[in-house]
């Protein structure tokens, strides 16, 4: 099966490479590279299909003029027969969805490459959605995640996407997938978001059926009456205010965070949905983030976007400081006193001239004064060796991508306008005080994020990662030493002491 699906995306790869031209229902069009990317992983289905949805929403990977193409890929994938749906859900539930159901409608509402998801109603009345995964797509999947980790591999070595590791990409989209193969997580994970969300009656998370969903099945309410975010900025609605919820979309997610502690890492407009009164539901908990116990200091960061203080802004980022290189550095390599006293005048000195090179960069990029800035920040961060709590890197992600979903829905967004509208009801020092308090963090216990229920294999590939990136540390703080001393001649003589 791996050869197969390996042979399959390589002839594929190699055809989309030399067709310029191809013909759709008698018209020809020109195959552009966002085009070509696209049909790739229509052509493959299954979990090539999935990944290309992920890097939709990627755009600190690919341009946007190839994440807007990838956006297609978020429409309805091709469903399969009734029969071998209906098939599933007798292996997972020992009864027919007929029998088990007072009503079940056969044809489904949508399909997507992992499931399919049907309209019903329960014994007592309820009218449910049941979310069904294709049959073998487990097996699938797991083939198809094998090909991508030997594709990126190949990607990687030959250097094909300078600025971003493609395997750091492909680990992490499995990561999540491996989630999202099991309903009883996303069915948890909502319940949970429905404890969170109980004071905020414009967003709506529906009930779950927790008992009566499985590993294979999923029941939750159905909730009718509006229309999905996708389906929006196809056709719009009179009954919709495109730009109170586009405003709406950005506050709740930073709401998410910084109140509640966790956030739905995975809102495309396939899982959003509008409803009149200017209500917001999210569907599809396979992936969320757990807010990070550090909080305040990219409560910082955010706060300096939305008032455009570099100061602000820049404190915020060096309230990570014990993540920047330096700080692992210390801690890892540098044994004897005289080298720790050495270390502690270079960094100081760096530190300075950091800083000054930080706040530069961020006037240029506040000027810019679009949603990329969220991107942005990442990279700088990255530049600077400031490494970012990954779950905060996520939700940078989310705020990016919402961000272009805002645009799409309403072309006079300003995403500083909507961080200033949930500071204007959180202030800073408010959302410091429930931080604080952490009223919330009781409730995330039963929450499964992309790091929980870690088996021992992966647990040692993450401690071998560890120790790359640490037998990395000092050489990194030498090359940065070395840079900032052509700036400041007094490091050079230091330098030396440590090589």
């Amino acid at each position: 099966m791996f050869f197969k699906r390996l042979f399959e995306a390589i002839f594929l790869i190699l055809g989309l490479v030399f067709t310029r031209n191809i013909k759709i229902e008698g018209k020809k069009i020109h195959l552009t590279g966002p085009l070509k990317l696209r049909f790739f992983f229509e052509k493959m289905g299954g979990a090539f299909m999935r990944f290309g949805q992920v890097l939709a929403l990627r755009q600190d990977f690919l341009s946007y003029r190839y994440s807007n193409e990838l956006l297609y890929l978020l429409d309805q994938d091709q469903p399969v027969s009734y029969d071998k749906i209906r098939k599933v859900f007798l292996e997972e539930k020992n009864i027919s969805p007929e029998t088990f159901f007072a009503n079940f409608e056969n044809q489904p509402i949508y399909s997507s490459p992992l499931a399919q998801v049907y309209r019903a109603f329960l014994k007592d009345g309820a009218e449910v959605v049941v979310k069904i995964q294709k049959p073998e797509a487990k097996k699938l999947f797991e083939e198809d995640f094998r090909v991508l980790i030997f594709l990126s591999l190949i990607a990687d070595f030959f250097r094909l996407f300078s600025k971003i590791q493609i395997q750091e990409i492909v680990s992490q989209f499995i990561s999540w997938s491996k989630y999202e193969m099991d309903f009883t997580i996303e069915a948890k994970n909502a319940f949970i978001a429905c404890k969170h969300n109980e004071e905020y009656p414009r967003t709506i998370i529906p009930k779950q059926y927790i008992e009566l969903s499985s590993p294979r099945v999923l029941i939750q309410e159905f909730i009718g009456g509006g229309v999905s975010v996708a389906d929006f900025i196809k056709k719009r609605s009179a009954d919709i205010d495109a730009q109170k919820l586009s405003y709406y979309l950005i506050f709740d997610v930073m709401r998410q965070y910084f109140i509640e502690g966790f956030f739905h890492a995975d809102p495309h407009p396939s899982n959003l949905i509008f409803l009149p009164g200017d209500k917001l539901v999210y569907l599809d908990f396979g992936i969320v983030g757990k807010s990070e116990s550090k909080r305040l200091p990219y409560l910082k960061i955010l706060y300096g976007i939305a008032g455009k203080d570099v100061d602000c802004i820049s404190e915020g980022l060096f309230g990570f400081e014990e993540n920047l290189i330096l700080g692992s550095a210390r801690n890892s390599f540098f044994r004897t006193k005289k080298e720790k006293e050495s270390y502690e005048k270079i960094s100081e000195k760096i530190k300075e001239l950091i800083m000054q090179d930080l706040k530069k960069d961020l006037i240029k990029i506040l000027e810019k004064n679009t949603g990329q800035i969220f991107l942005e920040i990442k990279k700088l961060s990255e530049k600077y060796n400031i490494y970012l709590p990954k779950e905060i890197i996520l939700h940078l992600r989310v705020l990016a991508s919402l961000n272009s979903i805002a645009l799409e829905i309403s072309p006079s967004f300003d995403i500083i306008k909507a961080l200033n509208y949930f500071f204007e009801r959180y202030s800073q020092e408010k959302v410091s005080e429930i931080i604080n308090e952490g009223e919330h963090e009781d409730l995330q216990e039963n929450i499964i994020g992309i790091d929980d229920q870690v088996n021992w294999e992966v647990f040692k590939e993450i401690v071998s990662l560890e120790k790359e990136k640490r037998a990395v540390a000092k050489e990194r703080f030498i090359e940065m030493a070395s840079y900032y001393a052509e700036k400041y001649k007094e490091l050079r003589s230091m330098i030396k002491k440590i090589k």
